[in-house]
């Protein structure tokens, strides 16, 4: 009864799919060739994208390292500007505590006009306090007029330019 039911359907359709069959294990169809073919080809433009990849990405490391390489000067320096401009701040601000000093000391009442047998005597005009200028920096002001007489003092040299 088993056997039965295989013979109806025709032995030629059965041995057409043994012969498809046949070729398909041996790759004998045009189609597999052509398709084979194509992803061969595919295959090799990939790896071949891989490979100029991988090179392009090793010039980039390169790259950035050297780039790298001379940031590194410029980062020392740049760590010793900050140094310095820190420096540069407390020193403006110790200066500016002697200022305040000097000008509490000078507006003691101590700080009178006395008069005696021949001359005036006037205490020297305080310096002016320093305001804040632009970017936080203080500006100069001129120093006072200079008097004449006997307790003149000399200008200070200048300062030397900033490099």
């Amino acid at each position: 009864m088993a056997d039965d039911e295989y013979d109806l359907l025709p032995h030629r359709e059965i041995a057409d799919l043994k012969d498809e069959l046949e070729k398909l294990k041996k790759g004998n169809l045009p189609e597999s060739k052509d398709s084979m073919e194509k992803l061969s080809n595919s295959i090799n433009n990939l790896l071949t994208i891989f490979k100029e990849a991988s090179v392009q990405m090793n010039l980039e490391e390169e790259e950035a390292n050297l780039v790298a390489k001379h940031l590194e000067p410029i980062a020392e320096k740049i760590d010793k500007i900050l140094d310095q401009n820190q420096k540069i701040a407390e020193g403006i601000v110790a200066l500016a505590d002697m200022v305040d000093d000097m000008k509490r000391k000078q507006d003691s009442p101590m700080r009178r006009t006395f008069q005696t047998e021949t001359t005036t005597i006037r205490p020297e005009p305080m310096l002016q306090p320093f305001s804040p200028g632009p970017m936080n920096l203080p500006l100069m002001q001129p120093p006072p007029p200079m008097s004449s007489g006997p307790g003149m003092r000399r200008p200070l040299p200048p300062l030397p330019p900033l490099r």
